[in-house]
């Protein structure tokens, strides 16, 4: 049949193919990204930029080698390299934090808690020349604190004290004396037991525990922070000193283990001089900062084979006394041992001989103990 020509038909529009052309572009994508991750493991980086080094398309250049040596036909055999991670403990020959230049000469008396309960120092007179320091334990080898204090962790393992340090401590500087502040550090048996995660452990993975108490280990980071944040209240309040005791490590014969696992070895020595170092750069500088030595550190263990845990030479650049209990006899000898491990002529007021008898020069700590 004809098509009619009077008719009218209005003129169709010619649609946009957007379907096919969408369809093209998702696949044109997905390709890209395909190649883009498909290709990277033959990309090979030089100094000349980046290649495609594709297999039996790309012609790496030969390999070096030697015509006097003979290429072996088969598998070369593997050699056997240590692949073990050796940690040396640190060297702290370098460190130097204090020197005790500037301490004052001191003349003083312990208090222990026993005596500080016992309201000893409410029978105190004005200071005097003979006795113008007093060093009050803050904090025993049971890790109990004397005063109330402000840190979460003292407060939430029980350790807490009752006394006020502001109402402790203000007569007694109006008095004229000097405060120091004796804080144990990792002899801690209370919060050692009450906390595990601070605490040295066993080989059963308990808290370690010998004839001298429960200890904290001194890598622990929980263990330096919560050490930090009492000495820093102490000074805050009005203390003029803090000396360190039980900064020390077990030292008999059984197995020791921290409370994180460390990469590689240590000893009683390295982990007694790394939490001694890392406390002497954080302690406030406007602190006089000492620490209280065990006997061996100065006269040696009596067993060539066994050294102290205390490190006295390095002591003497990390704190700006050292304290020592000794005897009548014996303290003149010992204050010449710490100069000579010291590289000094004398200690002057850095040496303080804590003893039941009051040397006639000097500095001292009188002790009722004997």
């Amino acid at each position: 049949m004809a098509r009619r020509k009077d008719i009218y038909r209005g003129k169709r529009r010619r649609r946009f193919p957007v379907v096919p052309l969408v369809t093209v572009l998702v696949i044109l994508l997905v390709a890209a990204v395909v190649l883009f991750y498909g290709l990277q493991k033959y990309a090979v980086y030089s100094k000349d930029g980046v290649k495609l080094a594709i297999p039996g398309l790309t012609q790496l250049p030969a390999a070096e080698t030697n015509e006097d040596e003979p290429t072996p036909s088969g598998p070369r055999p593997l050699s056997n390299v240590p692949a073990d991670i050796v940690v040396d403990p640190a060297d702290y020959s370098a460190v130097h934090l204090r020197d005790g230049a500037d301490v004052p000469p001191l003349r003083g008396r312990w208090y222990s808690q026993k005596l500080l309960r016992a309201g000893a120092l409410a029978s105190l007179g004005v200071a005097t020349s003979a006795q113008d320091t007093l060093v009050l334990e803050m904090v025993n080898f049971d890790g109990a604190l004397f005063w109330a204090s402000g840190s979460e962790t003292a407060q939430a393992y029980a350790v807490n004290g009752q006394a006020g340090l502001s109402e402790m401590l203000a007569p007694l500087k109006d008095k004229g004396y000097r405060l120091a502040a004796a804080v144990s550090c990792t002899r801690q048996t209370l919060l050692a037991k009450r906390c595990p995660a601070m605490a040295l452990r066993n080989a059963a993975g308990d808290p370690y525990a010998d004839e001298r108490g429960a200890w904290l280990d001194p890598y622990s980071l929980q263990v330096r922070e919560y050490l930090l944040s009492l000495i820093e209240e102490l000074r805050s309040a009005g203390f003029d000193e803090v000396v360190l005791t039980g900064l020390s490590f077990p030292s008999n014969d059984r197995a020791v283990y921290y409370a994180q696992q460390r990469l590689g070895a240590s000893t009683p020595r390295a982990a007694v001089s790394a939490l001694a170092v890392w406390l002497g750069r954080n302690a406030p500088q406007d602190l006089t900062f000492s620490v209280w030595l065990e006997p061996d550190a100065v006269r040696g263990t009596g067993d060539e084979e066994k050294e102290s845990v205390q490190d006295a030479a390095l002591f003497c650049r990390v704190f700006d006394r050292l304290y020592l209990t000794t005897g009548e006899f014996d303290l003149p000898f010992d204050g010449e041992k710490l100069a000579a491990l010291a590289g000094a002529e004398d200690m002057g007021n850095r040496y303080v001989p804590v003893t039941y008898a009051a040397p006639e020069t000097g500095c001292y700590v009188l002790t009722d103990a004997q």
